[in-house]
């Protein structure tokens, strides 16, 4: 049953969070190229209150899946990630301040969009209580965990990738979504195989998922299986987004409303970094799939 919660919240997460993610980061790079193409400004500010409540949905989603997964640490984890979530809503609400103030020279400018920043200050605010609270009701009411959790470099580390990843997915997952605005009927014959590729980030994900879950304690191969079936579709994929995007400019010019990052470098840095990170974050998660089944092993 806490599964098929966990399931569920993560669901919700996912899909609002990657609608959000994807526009508040085309946002704040939008502002990034202005200042170095000649706009030399400090108009980001206004892109980090919505940048930052992002990060809140990746932290959300990285507390579900470990809260559910890891029930023992929950206590430690969720004092940990209140105080991520208040230092997150700090930045926000200051970044949304310094809009009204210093960009907008007003709080209620219809820019990005209607109610913005009145939007931003009250999120952020309602947020920073929220964890607040929450952090107070964990510390008198929550039961002490039932086993301690060893914070050394690696488990930050690893912590540090896992964010990464959920933001990648959720920004890619989020392209998608936004597809159905700047999704060209008469070029989804080239692009498809882009489509596709915005779903790998969000494929690791639900690997974490399930490995923090313990779905492989029982299945010595499953996880090894999964992921070589995820890199392969990533060899496949990436060969052909770069095969397509070197003989068809119209392939460029259809998907570049996805790829901030490219517009941003004038070069396919995006496609890059993208299919790069599914091979490095792939890989560890081979490896420790491997790692996994020798464990297990030993123990059968």
């Amino acid at each position: 049953m806490k599964k098929s919660k966990a399931i569920s919240i993560l669901a919700i997460l996912i899909l609002v969070g990657s609608f959000v993610t994807f526009y508040v980061t085309n946002f704040i790079m939008s502002d990034i190229s202005n200042m170095f193409y000649g706009v030399h400004d400090v108009n980001f500010i206004s892109s980090i209150p919505g940048f930052v409540f992002s990060w809140d949905f990746v932290l959300a989603v990285l507390y579900t899946i470990r809260y559910f997964g890891r029930s023992q640490h929950k206590k430690k984890m969720t004092l940990t990630y209140t105080v991520i979530l208040m230092a997150f809503s700090v930045v926000g609400f200051v970044g949304a301040i310094l809009s009204g103030t210093m960009i907008y020279h007003s709080f209620v400018k219809p820019y990005p969009f209607p109610g913005y920043v009145i939007l931003s200050l009250i999120v952020h605010f309602a947020l920073f209580v929220f964890a607040f609270i929450l952090r107070g009701t964990c510390k008198k009411n929550m039961e002490e965990d039932t086993a301690k959790r060893r914070i050394d470099v690696g488990y930050i580390l690893y912590s540090a990738a896992c964010a990464v990843v959920i933001f990648l997915a959720l920004n890619r997952f989020g392209a998608l979504i936004w597809a159905v605005v700047y999704a060209q009927a008469s070029t989804l014959y080239l692009t498809f195989p882009f489509y596709i590729s915005l779903l790998l980030p969000l494929a690791l994900v639900v690997q974490i998922t399930l490995y923090i879950f313990g779905a492989y304690d029982n299945h010595l191969t499953a996880d090894i299986v999964y992921v070589v079936v995820f890199l392969i579709v990533n060899t496949i994929l990436a060969a052909a987004v770069f095969y397509l995007g070197s003989q068809y400019t119209v392939f460029i010019s259809a998907i570049s409303p996805a790829l901030a990052l490219e517009r941003l470098a004038t070069m396919p840095l995006d496609v890059i970094v993208h299919f790069g990170l599914m091979y490095i974050i792939g890989f560890y998660c081979l490896y420790l799939a491997i790692k996994l089944k020798k464990k297990r092993t030993k123990k059968a």
